[in-house]
């Protein structure tokens, strides 16, 4: 394990640049409104919750990212 890193800086600007279609995607839908109309449904004690913009955008970005890739 010598002269191997342990920990790698990792940039999500180098990840995805300004002009990606997730960048995009993410600038594009104000979706914050889910936070109040989700927050009955998660328990305030217990395990961290999933973040509902999470659970929301997961899927819709990939089935952007398919037919993107699908053209």
């Amino acid at each position: 394990m010598q002269g191997q890193k342990l920990f790698y800086s990792l940039s999500l600007e180098q990840l995805a640049p300004e002009d990606h279609l997730l960048r995009r995607f993410e600038n594009s839908l104000p979706l914050d409104f889910l936070y109040e109309e989700t927050r009955s449904y998660y328990s305030h004690t217990g395990q961290p919750l999933v973040d509902p913009l999470t659970l929301f955008k997961m899927p819709r970005m990939a089935l952007s990212v398919a037919t993107s890739m699908a053209k």
